[in-house]
């Protein structure tokens, strides 16, 4: 038992942990793409490869860090194939084609263009992940330096929640919370650490006790910010604010650049086609690029294309009706229903579509493709490929 037993305490592991999770739980709040549900296992690996990088003493740290890190790498690798589309084929050539990917889009940020590549932004996403995670724990168990661990969580939880409006502000006092604890525990950690070395005796309980006034003081910090009005105003306080928000901005206008599908106001999109899932929320600029989307071939007069459908409208935004696990009797269901159908089958769209409207065809090239969405104009009724279809139960 005493080979489990950490000199800092498990509380101070647990703690860090916590802030940490807080961080990435708002990124994937964010929804700032598809796929980020693979953070939690690389923040997992992250903050327990830390950990043993950090107490270990039988290799150099340099070298255990660089062996951790390429592990990291290779579950960031892994995680990767799991989200990508099993069509792509297997393990090796998900991993060819990130990489061809990836080649594509050095190539085209050299020459000044707009990037539209999610995939890369999940891995790039993944990276920062493990990152975080890993030196969250070193700089803490290592380096005996707790601002990092406090700062960078605080500054991803902070771009997320000023980026998108699903990141809820109960996070920011879980942060504060969880943060407030962990900075105590370091500070009477390293009290204790120097009584041992000059033999001070102390009682073995103030550890707790410190504990329980950093959470009477957390609670304190967190209800003033709560009441205390924040409309005091100071002119070279807000002289200050800009000279920091100009070289973000520009920074914020670079990344855009990078990646203009993600989600949320900052993105730049192409229209927002790919940046749509289940549900959106209204607001922000919609900004397009010269970039051609889908080629569309066929009838004299231009279609409008959809690729999702929304029913219900929240109060600020929409989402689709499909992510309602109760079918037309009321009995709740875990999955939402697929219809496949074969290349050339005909959705039965009811008599009352085939009288009023008028059959047309069209050839859709897309040209950016992104995860298997299919362009339909008007009502889809039926495609050269097989595809599924994704509806409420109500209509099953």
């Amino acid at each position: 038992m005493n080979r489990l037993a950490l000199r800092e305490g498990w509380s101070t592991f647990i703690l860090t942990s916590l802030v940490v999770f807080v961080a990435i739980w708002s990124l994937r709040q964010a929804d700032w793409a598809d796929g980020l549900q693979i953070l939690n296992r690389i923040m997992l690996y992250g903050l327990i490869s830390g950990l043993i990088v950090a107490k270990q003493q039988r290799i150099p740290g340099w070298i255990a860090s660089l062996l951790a890190l390429t592990g990291g790498v290779v579950v960031v690798l892994y995680q990767m194939t799991v989200y990508l589309d099993d069509r792509l084929g297997n393990r090796r050539e998900k991993l060819s084609w990130l990489m061809d990917r990836f080649g594509n889009w050095i190539n085209q940020i050299a020459g000044g263009k707009q990037i539209d590549d999610l995939y890369l932004f999940v891995l790039l996403v993944s990276i920062l992940t493990l990152l975080l995670a890993f030196g969250s724990v070193w700089f803490v168990f290592r380096a005996r330096w707790i601002w990092p661990a406090l700062v960078f969580p605080g500054l991803l939880l902070f771009i997320n929640l000023g980026y998108s409006l699903r990141v809820p502000t109960g996070l920011v006092v879980l942060y504060l919370f969880f943060a407030i604890l962990l900075l105590v525990r370091f500070r009477m950690l390293e009290r204790e650490t120097n009584w041992r070395r000059q033999r001070i005796d102390y009682p073995s309980s103030i550890g707790w006790h410190a504990m329980w006034a950093a959470t009477y003081l957390a609670m304190f910090v967190l209800m003033f910010g709560w009441i205390f009005p924040a409309s005091v105003q100071s002119g070279q306080l807000h002289d200050t604010w800009l000279s920091v928000n100009g070289p973000w901005r520009a920074v914020e206008q670079r990344f855009n650049s990078w990646f203009t599908g993600i989600r949320g106001p900052g993105g730049g999109g192409i229209g927002g086609y790919a940046a749509f899932s289940d549900s959106f929320d209204l607001g922000g600029p919609l900004r397009l690029s010269d970039a051609p989307v889908v080629l569309v071939t066929g009838e004299p007069t231009a279609p409008y294309l959809a690729a999702h459908r929304y029913a219900t409208y929240t109060g600020r935004g929409w989402e689709s009706d499909v992510s309602q696990t109760t079918d037309a009797s009321g009995q709740l269901r875990p999955l939402q229903p697929q219809i496949e159908m074969r290349a050339g089958e005909a959705v039965d769209v009811g008599d009352q579509a085939l009288k009023t409207r008028e059959k047309t065809e069209y050839t859709i090239r897309v040209e950016r493709p992104r995860g298997a969405l299919v362009f339909a104009p008007e009502t889809f009724l039926s495609s050269d490929r097989g595809v599924n279809l994704v509806v409420p139960w109500k209509i099953v």
